[in-house]
C-alpha cells in the first residue's frame, strides 16, 4: 500500500516505504535465524532420543529371548522390556 500511495495519486502518503520496510526485513531475518536454531535444537534432540536403546522381546517356539534395538527401529506391537 505505501508503494501504491508513493508512485500513484490513489491516495497521500507521508512516510517513505523504505522506511518501513527496512525495519520489517530485519525482524523477519532475526524471526528466521531463531526459527533456524531451533530446529537445530530440535532435530538434535529428536536425534538423541531416537538413538536411546531398548530391550524387545522375540517371541520363540519354545522360550521367549530379548534383542537390544534402537527406538527407531521399534514397530508398533513389538513388547518392551520396562
Amino acid at each position: 500500500l505505501m508503494i501504491i500511495g508513493t508512485y500513484t495519486t490513489l491516495f497521500e502518503n507521508s512516510i517513505q516505504y523504505i522506511t518501513t520496510l527496512g525495519p520489517l526485513i530485519v525482524i523477519i531475518g532475526f524471526t528466521l535465524v531463531k526459527e533456524g536454531l531451533e530446529d537445530k535444537k530440535r532435530h538434535q534432540s529428536d536425534n538423541e532420543v531416537n538413538t536411546r536403546k531398548a530391550d524387545v522381546v522375540i517371541a520363540g517356539d519354545s522360550h521367549s529371548q530379548t534383542q537390544t534395538l534402537q527406538w527407531r527401529e521399534l514397530q508398533p506391537g513389538m513388547v518392551v522390556v520396562v
